[in-house]
């Protein structure tokens, strides 16, 4: 007789064990999903269905952020160790999904997909830690929160769109988003303020076809810090990057930046 389904699970890694338990939930947040019509009438079935359905849904989100939150800081010399409720070298496969108010702050995972979701409300991804994103065709509804993001290799933001503001600038509590080997915001629609003052891009950066709500007036990159402008994109091929138009590289200060074309 085969041994019981939970001593095979009580035996199996806790590393395995955590990694199921995120991809049935992942899994489970990009099933199809209809948010609650508001206009329906109050004894309406369905609206209540919806609603039900949709506190089991942020039910299933704040399960991730609990357990990808990690609040020691990489950059510290002498790191303290992570909460033990922290489940480490996650990735999120949340292609697809319909995520609301979805917040992983302080999260630190390998990598998480967005691509073609939708996050309507307040999507927070300050002081995540990642080494990949991938964010493609993505539609923001609301207010997305970049501010102290690091994505230590590669992020693809490209066709995605912004209905809310988007920060990605550092403040007194946190530090501005930083990009490592590439990022790409190629054909990105920004349909409000977008802040990069004091961005650090380590390599390649592409803003190609990226639109603005009123040009290029509309975004900030003040302060930003380019370490390596000598950087080849992974996208324009032998080209270096591709900044917005009416901003370009300077190299003469202490540190190379870009300034507003004159």
């Amino acid at each position: 007789m085969s041994p019981p389904t939970h001593s095979l699970l009580m035996r199996a890694p806790r590393s395995r064990l955590n990694r199921l338990v995120v991809e049935v939930i992942c899994a489970y947040l990009r099933m199809p999903y209809a948010p609650p019509d508001e206009h329906a009438a109050p004894d309406d079935v369905s609206k209540r269905q919806r609603h039900e359905e949709l506190q089991v849904r942020t039910a299933a989100q704040r399960i991730l952020a609990n357990h990808l939150r990690d609040d020691t800081s990489a950059s510290s010399p002498e790191p303290p160790n992570p909460p033990s409720s922290y489940w480490p070298d996650i990735s999120l496969n949340l292609s697809g999904a319909h995520l609301v108010d979805f917040v992983l702050a302080h999260a630190n995972l390998f990598s998480i997909d967005v691509n073609s979701a939708t996050l309507t409300g307040e999507t927070v991804f300050k002081g995540m830690r990642c080494e990949l994103a991938f964010m493609q065709g993505t539609n923001f509804s609301g207010h997305t929160n970049f501010r102290g993001i690091e994505i230590a290799n590669s992020a693809w933001i490209s066709d995605s769109t912004f209905s809310g503001d988007a920060w990605f600038h550092g403040d007194e509590f946190y530090r501005s988003a930083r990009f490592g080997r590439h990022v790409s915001f190629k054909g990105c629609t920004f349909n409000a303020k977008v802040r990069f003052e004091g961005v650090v891009f380590t390599g390649s950066a592409d803003f190609r076809n990226a639109t603005w709500p009123d040009g290029t007036i509309s975004v900030e990159f003040h302060e930003t810090v380019i370490e390596h402008p000598e950087t080849t994109s992974l996208e324009v091929g032998a080209d270096s990057s591709y900044w917005p138009e009416g901003w370009r590289l300077d190299t003469t200060g202490n540190y190379p930046t870009l300034k507003r074309s004159s």
